[in-house]
């Protein structure tokens, strides 16, 4: 990181610091907001993209204004952000006249259309693109239907404002270089949010939870989302665990304003560690000593970092969460049985048959898992699922932190226990309470369901409308700042802008997880192959998880899973060639 990108980062962070301290007033948003938009400017196209980044934790809210009363930075930085691009694009050595003649040129034209390269490389990217515009378009026309129009089309323009990061990574990741530098800053970026999430929980250590919700609300929550966020946490939010005769337990949730989106940003975070992990010292660096000294660093620290972050999932106590490491599991197993058969050429029944004898031969053996073993996609298949798998591994060792902080309570608090009372905290209770139908979380999440599938039914093509979801519960729109959802991204979709808005959702989640499935067995590179293999196994977590939840929805959320994204559809562009 240049000395002049740390210079802004840290005056940020203390002004944002000042600003949760009540040292300034709210206001000095606006100062943040000038200084981040200067520097995008000022600084080049790389460097600003990663100070977005790394502000993405910091992003505090603007004071009520004629506007909105609680819109974030983050709305005008990505504008700014993306004029950024684009000015560079058109600045770029072909220049604006010269890329307009082409384009005009039709011999050229057809000749650039028709290139193996071009083709190879924009055909997933254009994919996407076409299925985003689609969905879009679906959107605006279930706005036919829809009582509140200007609801609609706010979350229309709060998706679009997001999804404009996409075209930025994609033309700032030119080579290989770049895209180190851009998995760095979020590597660092999701660090601080987890970091702050260990505080929280650290910091219960010290204080009661009511003096914990009281200082989050008023000071946290008012500087990162307004006022009017503030007021509703303060009598209502998910950032408690209850038990029937113990005391609550906090959810860790950071600087997000639940533990659900928290949850979810670091599971997709998680692809950028393991392929980190695994990067070579001299990959695309020059000085081969410094590059050792950091690989060493790396190697020891990495690890670490990706078990805080698996236990960091489990302090979220988001319980669909928890579900959704089983379909991880499960992708992860059949990206290791893809790596066993992708060479083969047999039959499909042969295919078959040989992937039952791998998986009956990774069950049996007892260096499943052993990684000294050759790198190929069946070596990295198992590095991945073994991520998987150590989420697992340490459920008891977050349980027993758990129970330690909840003793603290309970002496804290002066609450006469018996001894069966005490032991009757565990996470894999919890966990398992999933299927308790009679459970108050689940019985309302499933009659929420229920009128949603009957709105379904009522309103297939068009649905209620975009953004207009509080309708079917018979609710105020502004309980759309209460959270209210379907509490499933798939049952949203469908009851907002109908059943093909749905089909087309499924279809851009299908590409993406094509997209990756493909890169991981044409990546050469480890770092690469671990990246694109691992986002194939979370991303499939995220999806699982989204049965459950709205939260990829949550802004801070949705901008790490486009630069994700982006970074993913850019591997092709920018991979070497050599074998590490």
């Amino acid at each position: 990181m240049s000395a002049s990108l740390k210079a802004i980062f840290l005056s940020e962070f203390i002004l944002v610091f000042a600003m949760i301290a009540g040292i300034v007033p709210q206001e000095f948003a606006y100062l943040i907001l000038v200084l981040l938009a200067v520097s995008f400017v000022k600084l080049n196209i790389l460097n600003s993209l990663k100070l977005f980044i790394l502000s993405i934790p910091f992003f505090v809210a603007l004071p009520m204004n004629t506007l909105s009363d609680s819109m974030s930075i983050w709305r005008i930085l990505i504008v700014v952000l993306f004029l950024k691009a684009g000015a560079s694009w058109l600045h770029s050595p072909a220049g604006l006249w010269s890329r307009c003649a082409r384009l005009f040129n039709k011999r050229y034209f057809i000749s650039w259309l028709h290139s193996p390269t071009v083709v190879r490389t924009m055909e997933p990217t254009r994919k996407l693109f076409l299925l985003t515009i689609l969905f879009f378009i679906i959107a605006a026309l279930s706005l036919i239907s829809a009582q509140d129009i200007g609801a609609g089309i706010k979350k229309m323009l709060f998706l679009l404002n997001i999804f404009l990061l996409f075209p930025v990574v994609i033309f700032t990741i030119k080579k290989e270089n770049n895209l180190l530098e851009i998995l760095k800053a979020v590597l660092y970026s999701s660090v601080i949010i987890v970091f702050i999430g260990y505080f929280q929980f650290i910091l219960t250590f010290f204080i009661t939870l009511s003096q914990f919700w009281y200082f989050w609300t008023d000071n946290v929550i008012k500087a990162f989302y307004g006022q009017n966020l503030s007021h509703l946490l303060s009598y209502s939010n998910t950032w408690f665990s209850y038990y029937e005769a113990l005391p609550p337990t906090l959810r860790m949730f950071s600087v997000l304003p639940d533990s659900h989106s928290f949850a979810m940003i670091v599971i997709i975070s998680i692809p950028v560690i393991l392929s980190l992990i695994f990067l070579s010292p001299l990959t695309c660096l020059p000085d081969r000593q410094a590059s050792a000294k950091r690989e060493e660093v790396r190697k020891k620290y990495l690890p670490l970092i990706l078990m805080f972050f698996l236990l960091a999932i489990f302090f979220s106590g988001s319980r669909g969460a928890w579900v959704g490491s089983v379909f991880a599991l499960m992708a992860g197993l059949f990206l290791f049985l893809s790596s066993s058969i992708k060479t083969k050429n047999n039959s499909k029944l042969e295919k078959v048959r040989l992937a039952i004898l791998e998986f009956i031969k990774l069950l049996k053996s007892k260096v499943g898992f052993n990684f000294n073993t050759e790198h190929n996609s069946k070596y990295y298949s198992k590095l991945i699922t073994f991520s998987v798998l150590l989420f697992f591994v340490l459920m008891p060792v977050s349980s027993l932190i758990l129970k330690q902080n909840q003793e603290v309570q309970i002496v804290r608090s002066s609450i006469s226990l018996s001894d069966g009372d005490r032991s009757k905290f565990s996470m894999l209770e919890r966990a398992f309470s999933i299927s308790d139908f009679d459970e108050i979380s689940n019985k309302g999440r499933i009659q929420i369901w229920q009128e949603t599938l009957t709105s379904i039914r009522e309103r297939p093509l068009l649905g209620v409308g975009f953004g207009n979801f509080p309708l079917i519960l018979g609710e105020k729109m502004s309980a759309l700042k209460k959270g209210s959802s379907a509490h499933s991204i798939y049952f949203d979709i469908a009851a907002e802008i109908g059943i093909f808005g749905l089909v087309i959702s499924l279809f851009l989640i299908a590409e993406i997880l094509k997209t990756a499935y493909k890169l991981y067995f044409k990546m050469e590179k480890k770092y690469l192959k671990i990246f694109a293999g691992s986002f194939f196994v979370y991303f499939i977590w995220i999806c699982a998880y989204s049965i459950f939840d709205v939260v990829i929805f949550n802004d801070k959320v949705l901008m790490m899973v486009v630069i994700i994204i982006g970074v993913l559809y850019s591997l092709d562009r920018i991979t070497c060639n050599s074998h590490k």
